[in-house]
């Protein structure tokens, strides 16, 4: 797998996940208690600003990894703070300018992330990182026409594989999925690298569960998930457990990851399926940490997760499709239009149900569980 491809890879299945760790402070009880320990600031790096752009790049990278990694928001505050000498994109470091832009899609910035990816574009057509995020945002915008031309150049710049990944992903969310599924499968045909080969599986189990076929679904993230473990992949198959009334399945799933709200989340809805005594305890930490994170003026990019909560945790539809319909403004996958219309049906809102099939036509994206709901 070459080096492109490795930092490839993470971009187009971090979107939905990437903002789900606001992690609220914790209060000791004794005022000298170490409660976490961050990396160290970015020191002698940031200071070195403009003359030590790779240096930058690298805290960057490596808070990014983190923030992927362990859900918390604040590693992404670090690493744009790595890069805040640069401000220019039409004449800083290329990869600088790429990175901001990754970083803001990290935070659901799509505005800002399409303006410096297209500042960073005009200068080098055939950057395939920034062509693959730029398919990445105009997908999550629901901009799918914008979203294929994107993958199409991305092919052109050189990685075949990704642009044509890129193409089966939005041809799953056009409904066609008889040709997603091929296209995956085409692909993973030909890979000889598992890294690679676990992200196609998780872009095929999407497919399948696009095309309600849970089970095969879930086959694939199991696949994918024996070839390379990552977070993004244990997160969706937890969601499809949790869908399948399956939640001490879905504990298994995530038992070992790293605390963060994305989890915490999962755990929560899982409590309170089997009807267990940390439920209420669990909810009640997430509702502060969602809480903590309005007060900060961080409210827009947890909107789905606030949702959700409201829905699967508190059992308060109406707030549910109240928080959902504010996201929907902002962000358009899968889930975003699923909680949405789950909160919906939860209420009996048929006329809601109806306006956002109809939303759903218009910007050719379909999903069987949607349809099947009353």
């Amino acid at each position: 797998m070459s080096g492109i491809g490795r930092a490839l890879a993470p971009a187009l299945l971090w979107v939905g996940l990437s903002a789900l760790g606001h992690a609220a402070p914790t209060w000791p009880s004794d005022d000298g208690a170490v409660v976490e320990t961050l990396p160290a600031r970015l020191g002698a790096d940031r200071d070195r600003g403009r003359a030590d752009p790779r240096g930058a790049l690298r805290t960057a990278h490596a808070y990014l990894d983190a923030a992927r990694e362990q859900g918390d928001a604040r590693f992404a505050g670090l690493a744009m703070g790595a890069l805040q000498a640069w401000r220019q994109p039409r004449r800083d470091p290329l990869e600088v300018v790429v990175m901001q832009a990754t970083l803001a899609q990290h935070v659901h910035d799509f505005a800002r992330a399409a303006e410096l990816l297209r500042a960073a574009l005009g200068r080098d057509p055939h950057h395939a990182q920034a062509w693959l995020t730029l398919a990445t945002v105009r997908r999550v915008q629901g901009r799918l026409a914008d979203s294929d031309a994107a993958c199409a150049r991305l092919a052109s710049a050189g990685e075949a594989v990704y642009g044509a990944a890129c193409l089966a992903e939005n041809r799953a969310l056009r409904g066609d999925i008889d040709g997603a599924r091929t296209a995956f499968g085409r692909l993973l045909a030909t890979s000889r690298d598992a890294t690679l080969s676990a992200w196609l599986r998780v872009g095929l189990a999407q497919a399948c569960e696009l095309a309600g076929a849970p089970d095969l679904a879930e086959a694939h993230y199991r696949r994918a998930l024996a070839l390379s473990p990552t977070p993004y992949a244990r997160l969706a198959l937890a969601d499809l457990l949790l869908d399948a009334r399956r939640p001490t399945e879905a504990e298994s799933v995530l038992a070992g990851m790293a605390p963060g709200d994305a989890v915490l989340l999962r755990r929560a809805i899982a409590a309170r399926a089997l009807g267990r005594a940390d439920a209420s305890a669990l909810a009640r930490q997430l509702t502060e940490r969602f809480d903590a994170a309005s007060e900060r003026g961080d409210d827009g990019s947890h909107l789905r997760e606030r949702a959700r909560h409201a829905l699967a945790v508190l059992g308060d539809a109406r707030e549910a499709r109240r928080l959902a319909r504010r996201n929907l403004a902002h962000q358009r996958e899968p889930a975003d239009w699923l909680i949405l219309a789950r909160a919906s049906a939860a209420l009996g809102d048929r006329d809601g149900l109806r306006r956002l099939r109809a939303r759903m036509n218009d910007l050719e994206i379909r999903d069987a569980r949607i349809d099947a709901l009353h």
